[in-house]
């Protein structure tokens, strides 16, 4: 889409020589944003698209009766921001599965250093210093906490 595009960078001591921009969005382009929250939104709509929100999302209000249904939160989005909830381990890491995959086939990522989590009202072991959310493509291993807070 942006072939050949060149910037220069304005300092206090002068103006910079022009060099390539071969990644990124091109500043103050409107649409760039707009286009990447659809796309972002497509992706976590596709992560859940099969009705497992209420299994694997966190339980916000439990069913009542047939005419009341559980109220359920499986993700809370702004910007690139993602807060995934969930109510326990084992639903999170699939939620979290789930999420980095439908992201990798519209070529988004999850930032694994930034990626942290949350618990509360669980019985938790205190992390060991190398004991962190650890995650790869398709693996994701000791994710201590059913509140995930994604990037």
């Amino acid at each position: 889409m942006y072939t050949n595009t060149r910037a220069r960078v304005s300092t206090p001591d002068g103006v910079t020589e022009q060099f390539d921009i071969s990644a990124g969005v091109l500043q103050g382009d409107t649409l760039a944003p707009f286009l990447f929250i659809i796309v972002l939104d497509h992706a976590m709509r596709k992560a859940l698209s099969d009705g497992k929100e209420d299994e694997l999302g966190f339980t916000i209000t439990p069913r009542r009766s047939r005419r009341y249904p559980k109220v359920v939160l499986a993700d809370l989005d702004f910007a690139d921001d993602i807060a995934l909830l969930s109510d326990a381990i084992i639903q999170a890491q699939e939620l979290l599965l789930r999420v980095e995959t439908e992201c990798s086939k519209v070529g988004l990522g999850l930032n694994g250093p930034k990626t942290k989590y949350l618990a509360y009202n669980i019985d938790v072991h205190t992390p060991q210093p190398d004991q962190e959310l650890c995650w790869s493509k398709k693996t994701i291993s000791n994710i201590l906490a059913p509140g995930l807070i994604s990037r």
